[in-house]
């Protein structure tokens, strides 16, 4: 999760080629929320991942998720602070 985190945390939308389960169900709540897009590691292209960088950095949806993620991340105070408000809420 960290490397989509700092993705998102700089504006970069993200094409993800899963591995494990649980890429597989970051790589889809990207995909849902316009993040990015998720390719099947096993049988995408070369054309195929050209194609989806291109439609990622051109697509509107796709910028305006992703601003809209970064400014969110932003503005909440990111891992730190929620490992702030657990500490906090622990102690």
């Amino acid at each position: 999760m960290n490397s989509v985190l700092e993705s998102l945390h700089y504006g970069v939308p993200l094409v993800t080629l899963p591995h494990t389960p649980e890429q597989s169900l970051n790589a889809d709540r990207v995909q849902q929320l316009h993040l990015g897009t998720r390719l099947d590691r096993d049988t995408f292209t070369p054309t195929e991942l050209l194609s989806t960088v291109t439609h990622l950095t051109t697509d509107p949806t796709t910028h305006t998720a992703l601003h809209t993620m970064h400014q969110t991340l932003h503005t909440t105070g990111g891992a730190s602070h929620a490992a702030d408000l657990i500490e906090k809420h622990l102690g």
